[in-house]
């Protein structure tokens, strides 16, 4: 008896009522009612896994690299480190002390900006140059033919046959 009582007792401190146990060996007895399933409850789509390893590395080329590392820096909470390459200055987006992403001006040619203002992706190659070729063979268009950066590696600047820009990247 004490046992039914703590059963009521600690379903009615949960607000429930409290299923009345099955008589043991009584002829008719009705087995004791089963709870509904819950419906499961719908589960929000999971993150986006981090860029696969062939993602080398992003940056953003603009008109306003001030402007673009006082928006970065403020969004996500990345530091910013200015360097200066053989291809000129260098910002080096930082979270947590690894390097995240990079930004620079927009390369000009002709006195006129390559291209507006975008994230440019690199995309991991073990032969930047062979890569290229082979790309050009595809329809890809050539933006900028591979291209050293001294003690860092070998990048080229292309677009696909349908006008996406995407880079290459070759570690040194």
């Amino acid at each position: 008896m004490a046992k039914k009582a703590t059963v009521k007792a600690k379903a009615k401190a949960k607000g429930k009522a409290a299923a009345k146990p099955a008589a043991k060996g009584k002829a008719g007895a009705k087995p004791a009612a089963k709870a509904k399933p819950k419906a499961a409850k719908a589960s929000k789509p999971a993150a986006p896994a981090a860029p696969p390893p062939a993602w080398a590395w992003h940056e953003v080329m603009t008109n306003d690299v001030a402007a673009a590392k006082a928006f970065y820096t403020s969004l996500l909470g990345w530091s910013a480190q200015d360097l200066q390459m053989p291809t000129g200055p260098y910002t080096l987006f930082m979270k947590g002390g690894e390097q995240v992403a990079g930004c620079m001006a927009i390369p000009q040619g002709n006195g006129q900006p390559v291209c507006p203002p975008n994230w440019l992706s690199y995309l991991r190659v073990d032969d930047v140059d062979a890569t290229v070729a082979r790309a050009r063979e595809l329809g890809a268009r050539v933006d900028v033919a591979g291209m050293d950066i001294p003690g860092i590696g070998r990048f080229a600047v292309l677009g696909d046959p349908t006008g996406a820009t995407f880079a290459l990247f070759q570690g040194g």
